[in-house]
């Protein structure tokens, strides 16, 4: 046996099956089969799972027997089902007792739900709590032997050994989370000219005859076609109708069976089995799998799975109680996907029911909830769950169950629910608390651009929140943005309607190679309006082609718009231009239609254009002054937006100055004394 990585980083174990053991295989016991089903491949599986009861009669567990070598004979226990069961799932990494690991490598260890030997716990000495598990002889084996394993000849007969043994020797088996059932890029041939089909007389059923013996086909309510093992709890999509695909999951099972025995890992009856084929690049078919503990909620594998992946949302680090949420989000996707054979209780459903209720008290109560979904969107979702507690049996029922627990499963992951320092509100950030340190860009452009950017950036910042996404916000966000667009567009056409018809006044033009300071003045308002026209119907248009209304399109693109440093201040700015562009068209029309009134040498006219042009002035600053929301004093919030931009400035100065001194000295060559030691 041997270990490598797959292409995602997930450690693959290489299993080569034993020469001796395909030497003495003898011939198996013969099957009937039906006569349009005389396959080889059938008799295979006919063979293939005619000793499952001697196999896989036992629980699936994880072991290690590495014991600390500083453990004592005394200090070993035996720690009961109940006691195990409150144990964590997995072992904590080297040197992190409390069972956290960063991103950057997060691995499962093989798991154990249903536990039927004992486990002997070896305490380490010293300040290390960790603890070694390993296996306890059985009751039903000699020897302490947890089990016996199989020879070849029980499960395949003797002319099948050679085909069943070239694919499975070598083969890599791949621990998974999940099915890739939408993006299996099937192609169906094109019907050709001389295809026939006719139903004889008197046929009344019009069921698959080609299934394997001992398969069941089931079609799921969307449509997907998969295929179930009931002796051993099996599903697959993998299209086993065809022999070539038949023979792969009849080899991949051999595979699971013999390291499974090879390493004292014992199945439970209960526990499901998910088998995944898919073809890769190079035309080779890759082997992924998965075991499903239905009383847990959790997946479960007999391979180490990296899984740091799946963390890649998070900021901060994880643990196994918290990484709990997202292996029961993928249980429900498992049962979401094959909803046949389970069958969901009262107190299954009223769970659901209870999520979705809490869950719309809070978006009703809280204007800053943790829920993702709308009122009305829960109400639907409430209902729904209400119905299906009436037939918990159904395959379709079943499936809305599991979707259902899956987009309420996630959530939690993301929150941190029941770690230290959960996320309680929509805009809380799980890392860091205080105003932000803006960089220089936003400082100077925000008062240029009327403080527009500042509005956005912290709507932006409530709405992506440590890198998260919650999607109602994000719609509700946009839907105004667009509206607010679509205003500035039509008010910016007007106040470029009112500057062509302040240009065309007789007295505003001078000369054919001058221009009066009023006219230069309506230039720019010309400008800034239609500036402010074809910003804003880009906006528009962008966000009409390309919607982003899904958390993963919307997720992409504020990933992709977040800088290192500046974070969402460059979209921020740009989502204000309309906005801040229409405001300097609006003040420099006013300015140009003023110059006019006071090119005039009436003294009157200029005195009633002063009186007239001051009272505006007056009445606009005083409104901007009361509505100005901030429970600073004015002065003292323009000494502090000072002093933050001489901040913001010292700081990029430092950094660049020590960038610079960090790169000379990497320049520097390496001198040595006479000691030897580098300089």
């Amino acid at each position: 046996m041997s270990r490598s990585n797959h292409k995602d980083g997930s450690l693959v174990h290489t299993t080569k099956l034993p020469e001796s053991s395909f030497a003495d295989t003898t011939s198996g016991t013969s099957i009937l089969i039906p006569a349009e089903r005389q396959s080889r491949t059938s008799s295979l599986f006919n063979h293939l799972f005619a000793f499952s009861s001697g196999l896989s009669n036992t629980s699936y567990l994880s072991t290690d027997s590495r014991t600390s070598p500083n453990a004592s004979q005394s200090s070993q226990e035996v720690v009961g089902l109940e006691t195990l069961a409150e144990m964590p799932l997995g072992t904590p990494p080297e040197g992190n007792d409390d069972s956290r690991t960063t991103r950057s490598s997060y691995v499962l260890s093989p798991l154990n739900s249903h536990l039927e030997i004992g486990i002997q716990m070896t305490p380490s000495h010293g300040s290390d709590d960790r603890i070694c598990v390993s296996p306890t002889p059985s009751q039903g084996s000699p020897d302490g032997v947890p089990g016996h394993e199989p020879e070849i000849s029980e499960i395949i007969p003797t002319e099948f050994a050679p085909s069943i043994q070239s694919k499975y020797e070598g083969k890599k088996l791949y621990p998974t989370m999940f099915i890739n059932r939408y993006e299996r890029n099937i192609a169906l041939p094109y019907r050709k000219n001389d295809f026939n089909l006719t139903i004889e007389p008197l046929t009344l059923d019009f069921s698959r005859k080609d299934v394997p013996e001992g398969w069941t086909a089931y079609v799921h309510p969307e449509g997907a076609l998969y295929f179930y093992y009931e002796s051993r709890k099996i599903y697959t999509d993998a299209y086993i109708i065809e022999t070539a695909v038949l023979e792969e999951v009849a080899a991949f099972i051999v595979a699971l069976d013999h390291y499974a025995d090879e390493n004292g890992f014992r199945i439970s009856p209960d526990t499901e089995l998910v088998l995944e084929l898919e073809e890769e690049e190079n035309k080779e078919i890759s082997w992924s799998y998965y075991f499903v503990d239905n009383s847990r909620r959790t997946l479960f594998w007999i391979h180490e799975h990296d899984v740091t992946w799946l963390t890649s949302e998070l900021q901060g680090e994880t643990s196994l109680p918290h990484f709990q949420h997202e292996m029961e989000r993928y249980y429900w996707i498992h049962v979401e996907y094959f909803p046949h054979h389970h069958d969901l209780n009262q107190e299954i459903t009223d769970e659901l029911i209870g999520i979705l209720m809490y869950a719309l008290a809070g978006q009703v109560t809280s204007c800053s909830s943790t829920v993702q979904f709308s009122v009305e969107t829960l109400g639907k979702m409430l209902s729904v769950a209400r119905e299906i507690k009436g037939s918990p049996s159904k395959p379709e029922y079943v499936s809305i169950h599991g979707r259902l627990m899956n987009v309420l499963s996630r959530p939690r992951f993301l929150n941190y629910h029941g770690q230290h320092g959960a996320r309680l509100d929509g805009d809380q950030s799980v890392h860091y608390h205080g105003p932000k340190m803006r960089t220089l860009l936003v400082t100077i452009l925000a008062p240029v651009l009327f403080n527009a950017p500042y509005v956005h950036l912290q709507m932006l910042e409530k709405i992506w929140i440590d890198e998260t996404l919650c999607i109602l916000p994000w719609e509700q966000y946009i839907e105004k943005l667009k509206g607010e667009w679509h205003e500035f567009v039509l008010l910016a056409a007007l106040l470029l309607n009112a500057n062509i018809a302040f240009l065309a006044i007789p007295s505003v033009e001078v000369g054919d190679d001058t221009r009066a300071p009023a006219q230069v003045a309506s230039y720019i308002s010309i400008a800034m309006s239609t500036g402010s026209m074809i910003v804003g119907l880009l906006l528009i248009r962008q966000y009409r082609v390309k919607p982003r209304g899904t958390v993963e399109d919307a997720a992409k693109f504020l990933l992709s718009e977040t800088h290192p440093t500046r974070g969402m201040e460059t979209l921020a700015i740009a989502y204000s231009l309309p906005c801040a562009l229409f405001m300097w068209g609006m003040l420099t029309f006013p300015l140009a239609f003023s110059l006019e009134c006071f090119a005039a040498k009436d003294p009157v006219s200029l005195s009633i254009s002063a009186v007239a042009w001051s009272l505006v002035g007056f009445l606009i600053i005083w409104t901007i002054y009361t509505a100005w929301e901030s429970d600073e004093p004015f002065v003292e919030r323009v000494q502090r937006k000072v002093q933050e931009t001489f901040q913001s400035a010292r700081a990029i100065v430092l950094r660049e100055y020590h960038a610079e001194e960090v790169s000379a000295d990497s320049d520097i060559p390496a001198t040595t004394t006479e000691s030897g030691s580098a300089v």
